[in-house]
């Protein structure tokens, strides 16, 4: 096989990669969507409710989503980061046939001009803010569970 066919076969390869990590990176947020849906929709009722003994319930759902988007938004960043080490080994193997098309190394001064340009923004993980995100939404979920309980506790004296 040509060293030509060899790369373009390996730049579809790049390319097929790529649309993969894209694709699980819009999953992630279609899944963000529909867990802050439902949780602004559940904290209301609560609200609206005034936080009775039936809000607990509420209160534990909100949690629970809170832990699965954890859970879900680590995969998809472990899906996603797949993808990237799989695009990052076949951009070798393009080193490996053509020397002189260095990737890696546009990629670097890319990613220095980028560091140059955004100092704190560069240094902050996307994934931990989305982590941090639902974070947000179990420490909500505890801190209705904790109204609720005092409101009982302040009745029953």
């Amino acid at each position: 096989m040509t060293n030509e066919k060899q790369i373009d076969i390996l730049l579809q390869t790049i390319d097929r990669y790529w649309g993969q990590a894209s694709q699980q990176e819009n999953q992630r947020a279609n899944f963000a969507n529909y867990i802050l849906l439902i949780i602004g929709a559940t904290q209301g009722y609560i609200i609206q409710r005034e936080f009775d003994r039936f809000s607990i319930l509420l209160s534990v759902i909100v949690i629970i989503l809170g832990l699965f988007g954890l859970l879900i938004t680590a995969k998809y960043y472990e899906r996603f980061r797949e993808q990237t080490s799989k695009v990052g080994r076949v951009m070798e193997r393009l080193k490996e046939i053509e020397p002189n098309v260095d990737l890696d190394e546009l990629e670097y001064k890319a990613n220095q001009k980028h560091k140059k340009r955004f100092p704190v923004l560069s240094k902050i993980r996307l994934n931990s803010l989305w982590l941090l995100f639902y974070t947000f939404f179990i420490f909500l979920g505890v801190i209705d569970v904790c109204i609720i309980i005092f409101g009982w506790y302040s009745k029953t004296k």
